[in-house]
């Protein structure tokens, strides 16, 4: 990264840094962002920098650390039940993740950590500047106690620290934005923190604070523990002068493996005392240091910062290979182009070679049959025809089917059927018509009543008329000079179904 920013906020105030890899270019120290004033100077920061990202380094009081024991199950019932507690835990809206810690050896269970922490007053301020008073992109929040494990473990690898099978670690730190705070890791993973009051007035008032403060960590170990020895505890400790002065006097220094730094010992022990030598006031600018050209922890985000940095991906990528792009449209643009000539080119030998043929053909005829035939546009549209009315969907055995269905008692017999087209349009090369079905049909009459046989047909004509609604459909008639003193057990009918 060039160029960037990092707030760090507390419960103090936030501090303001828009740094480069060698210089710090600009340091804004804010003790309440909730002022109307103090918020249009940072926007106006930020938009003096505009598209430069910006980085949360988040050390406020109400951040959580809970670890959670959960029983030994299979993996996918783990994840069900974790997944089902974190949600039911931890508010919605929190800055919030889960941190898998590993799996306790005698028992079985498996072990996580829930953080969280609230978006408050300050925090909400903050993400408004961002989202909607600025051009610049809220690209990560980081928690300065969670990231402190990287500074714990670069201090171990600088001083030559053995790796031991239990590492048991306190680091307090001291800064700007929340004042002194205590870090306690297991095997170099946080286990435990919070934000102390250290006096730091007299030698005597010092020691019984922190030995007391250290007591409290021991007994929290010792939950964990049982043969834990004090000795075994190492205690780093990143402050002002004053505080470093208080410690190499502390009474119970023997106690435990102690290794104090002040604010300029630390930068020149990780050589950047030429970069923050002018800002050497504040642990902030220090930490910020160590975090930022480090591998990070855990990154946490909102969900309008999940949004806006999958954008800002992809424009970059974008960005980065623009000419790529560029020469790929350039290229595609080319072979479009003579791929467009050469089919053109093909089209119209094609219409040359067609033209050709016909007119061989009606030469070929002329000489064979002599001029009384049919031209070649005669055949085309003949042949048009043929296909059109053999596409004709009408299957005659899948329509007496249908038919006979509707007459399951056998009131009526089909003995012929016939097709036909009526009013046969022609439109340039295809046909319109209607197709007509002719029916010769016997109703029969079990009883050979006239009355029955008069019924019968009116029931056939309702019938038909009401199922076999896409077509016109006519009965013929009952003859009027029908004898009323015979028996008609058959009588032969016409039935015509047309296309509407």
């Amino acid at each position: 990264m060039s160029k960037f920013f990092t707030i760090s906020i507390g419960s103090n105030g936030s501090i303001v840094l828009l740094n480069t890899k060698s210089k710090i270019l600009e340091n804004f120290v804010i003790e309440d962002i909730t002022d109307t004033e103090i918020q249009n100077k940072v926007i106006d920061l930020f938009k003096k920098h505009k598209k430069v990202p910006i980085y949360f380094i988040l050390d406020n009081v109400g951040q959580n650390y809970n670890k959670k024991i959960f029983p030994d199950v299979g993996f996918f019932d783990l994840q069900s039940l974790v997944k089902r507690k974190f949600n039911y835990e931890i508010p919605k809206d929190d800055l919030k993740d889960k941190r898998f810690l590993g799996r306790n050896k005698k028992t079985r269970n498996w072990e996580y950590m829930f953080i969280s922490s609230p978006i408050d007053e300050v925090m909400s301020i903050w993400l408004d500047i961002i989202n909607n008073k600025a051009d610049n992109i809220l690209a990560g929040i980081y928690m300065l106690p969670l990231e402190t494990e990287g500074i714990l473990k670069k201090i171990k690898r600088k001083l030559n620290i053995k790796k031991e099978q239990l590492s048991l670690d306190i680091v307090l730190i001291e800064n700007r934005v929340s004042g002194f705070r205590e870090i306690t890791f297991i095997n170099n993973k946080l286990s435990f923190t919070r934000i102390l009051t250290q006096n730091l007035e007299n030698q005597e008032k010092f020691n019984t604070q922190f030995n007391e403060n250290i007591s409290r960590n021991i007994d929290y170990l010792k939950r964990f523990y049982t043969d834990f020895d004090s000795k075994d505890l190492n205690i780093y400790t990143i402050t002002s002068n004053a505080f470093k002065n208080f410690m190499n006097n502390l009474d119970t220094k023997d106690k435990y493996k102690i290794k104090s730094f002040s604010f300029l010992d630390f930068s020149v022990l990780f050589g950047l005392k030429k970069k923050i030598e002018k800002f050497i006031e504040f642990g902030d600018i220090l930490f910020e240091e160590m975090i930022m050209f480090s591998k990070k922890t855990i990154s946490f985000s909102t969900k309008d910062m999940k949004q806006l940095v999958f954008l800002s991906f992809i424009g970059n990528i974008f960005g980065k290979f623009r000419f790529v792009v560029f020469l790929f449209l350039i290229f595609s643009f080319f072979y479009s182009f003579l791929a467009f000539t050469k089919y053109t080119y093909k089209i119209e030998e094609a219409k040359k070679n067609y033209e050709k043929v016909v007119k061989d053909l009606d030469n070929k005829k002329k000489e064979e049959f002599g001029s009384d035939v049919l031209n070649i546009d005669e055949i085309v549209d003949i042949t048009s025809f043929y296909s059109d009315v053999k596409m004709v969907n009408k299957n005659p055995f899948a329509f007496l089917i249908d038919f006979s269905k509707l007459f399951p008692n056998g009131e009526l017999i089909v003995t012929n059927i016939n097709f036909r087209i009526n009013n046969l349009l022609k439109n340039n090369l295809t046909y319109s018509y209607k197709n007509v079905i002719l029916l010769d049909v016997v109703i029969m009459n079990k009883s050979g009543k006239i009355d029955d046989l008069f019924k019968i047909y009116e029931n056939i004509n309702n019938t038909l008329k009401t199922s076999m609604t896409k077509y016109n459909i006519v009965l013929s008639d009952l003859p009027k000079n029908i004898n009323f003193n015979t028996n008609y057990f058959t009588f032969p009918i016409k039935v015509t179904f047309s296309e509407k």
